[in-house]
């Protein structure tokens, strides 16, 4: 659920919303939802409740061509929820979420031949060891795994050392240094194992260390309606990429336009981009200016 307000209440305070929404979320599952958009094939594996919401979850991944078959309902949970605050004049949100009942697949749960006819497996930090087994499995198989995780947990470690590209907000990577530099933590978790390591900046872009290369990207100048979900977009864009072979400086832009116009509508599903719309967001050029670190 979605709600716009122009000012967000304190304490004891009530404000009225001045639009009201609902439409499906999540890490991994608005990534999928991007690559759907974007014409590439995607599935999901995870777990959902037997409740009205699971139902809609389901139906709103394949209205964008997500392959369900891999996402259990499991009778008697509760699927999870957010209801996320959207301030209109600067489209920054605050998100407030259940992680439902329905937990996360087991190792044992996990489809080795799901991930073999995969050219890239994305995972979220939210997966448990489920999603250390999967990407365990995927590294076995010589897959790229791309991880979205934003902050410690449990897996974390494990998560990790099994990915090939980690994908982390800037907050949560300046945490892995002691200068609490986003560069500087990239560094840190490239000594875990991955080969490239990717940070997201919100309106400042992205960056992203490959080897001893660091590679920055400026965010796309564009109308921000609602914030919401653009990360999880990038994710999907960036897996997308590297299914298509694109190189990493080209698709840490190609991830960065897709976040970019996810920007311009309410939720992080209405305003996914198609390759159209990417094509002609870099080929304008309109990128904002690269801001020290």
């Amino acid at each position: 659920m979605l709600g716009i307000v122009e000012h967000y209440a304190a304490l004891d305070e009530k404000v009225g919303m001045k639009s009201l929404i609902e439409q499906g979320g999540g890490l991994a599952a608005t990534a999928l939802a991007a690559v759907g958009r974007l014409g590439g094939r995607a599935a999901m594996l995870g777990n959902v409740g037997d409740d009205s919401s699971g139902q809609r979850i389901i139906g709103a991944l394949q209205e964008v061509g997500v392959d369900t078959e891999h996402l259990r309902v499991i009778p008697g949970t509760r699927s999870r929820f957010a209801f996320c605050v959207i301030h209109e004049a600067t489209g920054q949100r605050s998100i407030f979420f259940d992680t439902g009942t329905a937990g996360t697949p087991e190792p044992g749960e996990i489809n080795p031949d799901l991930i073999a006819r995969a050219d890239v497996v994305l995972i979220d930090g939210t997966t448990g060891e489920g999603g250390v087994r999967a990407a365990e499995i995927a590294r076995e198989l010589g897959k790229p795994v791309v991880l979205d995780v934003e902050r410690s947990s449990p897996a974390g470690e494990g998560l990790l050392r099994c990915a090939t590209h980690p994908v982390l907000p800037a907050y949560y990577a300046a945490t892995f240094a002691a200068s609490g530099s986003p560069l500087d933590g990239c560094r840190v978790v490239q000594q875990l194992g991955p080969e490239v390591v990717v940070v997201t900046l919100g309106d400042r872009g992205c960056l992203a260390i490959e080897g001893e290369t660091v590679h920055r990207v400026p965010a796309f100048d564009v109308p921000v309606v609602d914030t919401t979900g653009a990360g999880d977009v990038f994710h999907g864009a960036f897996a997308y990429g590297l299914a298509l072979s694109k190189p990493l400086a080209e698709n840490l832009l190609f991830a960065s336009a897709a976040a970019g116009i996810s920007c311009r509508a309410l939720g992080g599903r209405a305003g996914l981009a198609t390759m159209d719309e990417i094509e002609e967001l870099i080929g304008r050029g309109r990128a904002r200016s690269v801001e020290p670190l």
